[in-house]
Order: C-alpha cells, then structure tokens, then sequence
C-alpha cells in the first residue's frame, strides 16, 4: 500500500522494497545489540501504515514490537519500555492545547520520553510522506531530533516507485541521499569518531588542581581539562571551556545545548536530577590530616653523628692502627731499622689524613642537620593516630562512621562552631586525600589561622569516601561515548598519571622522610676519600723520593 496525499492505494513495488528495507535494516541493528532489545513503532495506524508492523513482525521474530499511537496518548503515561531502535511514522497532527513548543516537537519530545531514549543510545528511523510533509517541517523535524540527542537517524521519504532514504551530513548542515542497499554503516555511521568542528562545551569553576585559571596565560588548566583534553583529541575534537569563579545554574531549561557537561563534583544522592550523570575517575575521599610536632635530637646529632657503614669503617681503621702500634711498630723498629721509617712515616701521614677526612664529615653532617634537628613525634598512621591525644575538628561529627564506631575519638572530637576561632596547629582536620596540599590552606584559614601543607601530615587511609557525579546535558548524545573514554583512561592508569603530574610537587617528603633523605652516607662522601686518596699517594712519592735524594747525597759526601 502507498499513501500519496492522505489516499490509501494498493499494494505496489514501493511497498515491497520499503518493507524489506525496514526488516533488513531491524534485523542487522538488532545483531549489534548484545541483548534482545525492543523495536518501537509509532503512529503507524494513524498514518495508515498498518501492514508494515504486521510485516515486520512476521519476518524480525527474536524482538519485541511495541505498537503505539502517540497522539492517542490523553494522559501522561509512564515510560516502562526502553526501546533502542525506533521507526516513527511521521505526521503533522494537532495540538492537543495551548503550548508553547510546535506539534512537531512535541510529538518528538513524547516519543522519546515513552521509550525511555532521552540521554541513551538509539537508533532511529523515520517514514514520511514525501507528497505531504513540506520541506520547512522536514527541517524542523530534523533539527528537532538532532536538539535531543538523537543523531543515529536516517529518514525515508514515501514515494510512488521506490522510497528514498535521506540523513543528515556529519556537520548536520544539509541531507545526502542514501540508497536503499546500503550497508548499515553508511546508514548509521559513527558520528562521534570523528567530532571535527563540534567542539565540547564544559562548564568549570575554581577548584584546583582540577580547574583552575592560570594566572600567567590566563586559560584553563588542571586534572579534569589535560584529562578531558585528551579525550577530545582521540574523537579529532577539542574542548571549549567556560570558567567562572563559582558554579551556574546549568541546563536552563534543561534540554538547553549552551553547555554539554560540567566538571563540578556533586555528591551522589537519591534525588531525581534534570541532568544525565557523569562519573569521573576520583570520587571524594576524606583524610586525617594531622599536625607535625617534634621532638628535639641534637643529642643524637653530636654523639651519633654516622651511619653504621661509617662506624664500621672506622672501628676497623683504629683496630688495624692499635694493632700495628701494640704489635707490629716495636717489631719492624727492631728487627727491620732501614725499611722502618719508609713505612712508619706514611702510616703516620695515613693517620692524620683519616682524622682530617673524618672531622670534615662530621662537619659536613652537622651542617646538613642544622635545619632538621628534630625528630617527628606526630601519628603517621589511623591506628597511631587513635592512641594518640590529638583532638580532630570536624562539623557534624555524626556523619563519620569511624567516629561514631569509636567512643574514644568522638569524645576528643570537637564540633565546629564557624563563629569561633581555634588554634589549627593543635587540631587534626579532615581533608579530602587526593587535594589536600590545596584545600589545607582554605581549611585552616576558616579554622583560624592559614597553614600550608608543609605543617600537615596527611594519614593517607581513608575515613571516608561518597560517590560523586558531574552533570552532563540529559539531551546530549556525546555521553555514553565519553564515559566508555573516562573509563579505559581510567583502567589503563591514566587518570592517576595525570594526577601525579599535578599533586607530586607540592607532595615533597617533609619530617623524619627528609630527615632521612637529607643525611649524609658513605657514599656521598666517597669523592672525598678519593682525593684524599690521591693526596696520600702523592705524599708517599714525596717522601720516598726525598728519603732517595737523601741517601745519594750521603753517599756522594763519603766518598
């Protein structure tokens, strides 16, 4: 049957190839599907199109065909099929009442509301009376559906002889012609490979090191935009950034297309959002970050000054010259009176060059403890941080499990009134564990006095942690394809890359870490001992070489 003008006419060749088209095209969508999905077809009875669902689901048997009409819809019904692939029988109806959106709007608005579409993925067929759907209504039709997110769609346009199948070009600026054997990939291709000229529109604010406004160049930078960045250049894309210093009111209204996504991070709650959801790889995890204090070492310092390696070194130099002097000396005197000078002296000159080496280290080591001549008494884990008599300041101490499970650390828990200074050197806060060098100095601040992380010890377990989410346009079609990126990203090690870049310098060891590192071995001295090597080889070619020159002019004299 062909509808030409509203005329329902007899079965013809057009009819034939339109309904093998339609099974070819719902048999290969529904392979890519992993799981039997359902196909929706609407307004197919008002539009006279009836045999078509008859036909389809005589030769498509492994889908479930969901039938409506969606001008018959008086009331709100709830979407309770979620539909992948759609076919939609278009045409102009009538406004049911005043509205402020078109028919045609409206009808694409509840279509993709009933079958569940709106920020998922779909597939989607229109048929259109090619003799009665002006050209004007076409493009709104389609723009429509592009403004919702739906860009996988080809429309077919009805026609005497043979349809004709139309979409939109990648830029979706203007139709191109299809023929019906088409393969499903140039029907469907992958629009969100190639985003060339469409860039990300992403809203953020000032939260370093996630976003922040560099204040050398001015632009955006941070975790999230590097992040986000290399996304946009894998789909041959870039991202174009709206900062403000605090968040907007997004989506307004909330199939608004000014902004596809944001990177503020809201707590995940059972709230119904006007907002599809986006989840970043860090979610908000909260540290004990605890005060430094220190216990004076300058005991240690000056009465235990070398490593063990340096101890042993010298124990054995002084064992060898006491046994030389107790055993050796009076011996080689007596029984060897020539070679004994040619060796004592320089076992000599050996002795004060070692005592020379060895109070330059100890010098050298003093000088490098001067700043450091503390020792860290502060808890460095959770389990030493519960001995410990630490008080910890947090707003509602009620909302943290691990206090409330812990009778002790409730009672030294103080409730933050905001009205009232505290002295933030005494009282350990929590933080969030990936941004603490940022966030401790806005903390402190508000506490009463602003600290930097350098007078903080961050207890790296977790106390506490909530899901949380970013908002992503409901309409937007690029979501699906950019969590499936956040995710590889996220498993391939990226993400924690991109975070070490931003986090590790401001992460530098402090406390009994820098003590450690900073102090002095045997090794570090080694340059040392081999110019004072050296110094002694030379000194022993000197002194045997005058001990030689003596012996010829005594010789020469005697004769």
């Amino acid at each position: 049957m062909t509808l030409i003008g509203g005329i329902l006419l007899e079965p013809t060749t057009a009819d034939s190839l339109l309904v093998s088209f339609l099974i070819r095209v719902i048999f290969e969508l529904h392979q890519d599907h992993p799981n039997p999905s359902n196909v929706g077809l609407v307004n197919f009875d008002s539009q006279n199109l009836s045999y078509i669902p008859t036909e389809l689901m005589k030769h498509v048997t492994d889908v479930t065909f969901l039938n409506i009409d969606i001008n018959e819809q008086r009331t709100e019904t709830k979407a309770i099929h979620y539909a992948p692939i759609l076919v939609h029988a278009f045409g102009i109806s009538k406004s049911n009442g005043p509205s402020e959106e078109s028919p045609i709007q409206s009808e694409v608005l509840n279509i993709l509301e009933y079958f569940k579409l709106i920020e998922k993925t779909k597939n989607i067929i229109v048929l259109l009376d090619a003799y009665g759907v002006k050209p004007t209504e076409l493009d709104l039709l389609a723009k429509t559906y592009h403004h919702f997110g739906a860009i996988d769609i080809i429309y077919v346009l009805l026609k005497m002889k043979e349809p004709i199948v139309i979409r939109l070009n990648d830029m979706s600026t203007e139709f191109v012609k299809l023929s019906t054997f088409a393969r499903i990939e140039q029907l469907f291709p992958d629009r969100l490979a190639n985003m060339s000229g469409r860039p990300y529109k992403v809203a953020c604010l000032e939260n370093p090191p996630l976003s922040f406004r560099s204040p050398a160049t001015n632009r955006t930078i941070g975790i999230d935009v590097e992040f986000i960045d290399m996304i946009a250049k894998h789909q041959h894309t870039v991202a174009d950034y709206r900062y403000t210093a605090q968040p907007i009111e997004l989506f307004e209204p909330w199939h608004s297309t000014e902004i596809d996504f944001a990177t503020y991070r809201i707590i995940l709650t059972e709230q119904a959002y006007k907002f599809a959801l986006l989840f970043l790889p860090n979610q908000n995890l909260w540290c004990l970050a605890v005060p430094k204090t220190y216990n004076r070492i300058l005991h240690q310092q000056i009465l235990w000054p070398y490593t063990t390696d340096m101890w042993l070194l010298i124990g054995t130099i002084v064992i060898c010259f006491l046994l030389y002097r107790l055993l050796l000396k009076h011996t080689l005197q007596r029984r060897h009176p020539n070679a004994f000078p040619i060796i004592n002296t320089p076992l000599h000159i050996l002795r004060i060059l070692l005592l020379f080496l060895l109070s330059e280290y100890y010098t050298a080591l003093l000088s490098s403890n001067l700043g450091l001549s503390k020792l860290p008494a502060y808890p460095r884990t959770f389990e030493q941080f519960k001995k410990s008599t630490i008080p910890l300041i947090v707003h509602r101490p009620e909302s943290y499990e691990f206090l409330r499970n812990n009778e002790d650390l409730m009672s030294r828990t103080i409730r933050w009134n905001f009205s009232q200074r505290y002295d933030p050197t005494r009282l350990a806060v929590v933080q969030l564990c990936d941004l603490f060098p940022y966030t401790i100095r806005a903390t402190t601040r508000l506490v009463g006095k602003e600290l930097s992380h350098h007078h903080y010890h961050l207890i790296e377990k977790p106390v506490k942690c909530a899901i949380c989410m970013s908002p992503f346009r409901q309409t937007s079609p690029l979501l699906s394809r950019f969590q499936m990126y956040v995710r590889r990203l996220y498993e391939a090690g990226v993400w924690d890359f991109v975070v070490r870049k931003w986090t590790s310098f401001t992460m530098q060891p402090m406390g009994f870490e820098a003590l450690d590192s900073s102090m002095l071995k045997l090794e570090h001295f080694a340059p040392v001992y081999i110019v004072g090597g050296y110094i002694y080889v030379l000194c022993v070619g000197v002194f045997l070489l005058e001990i030689i020159t003596h012996r010829i002019l005594r010789r020469l004299n005697g004769r």
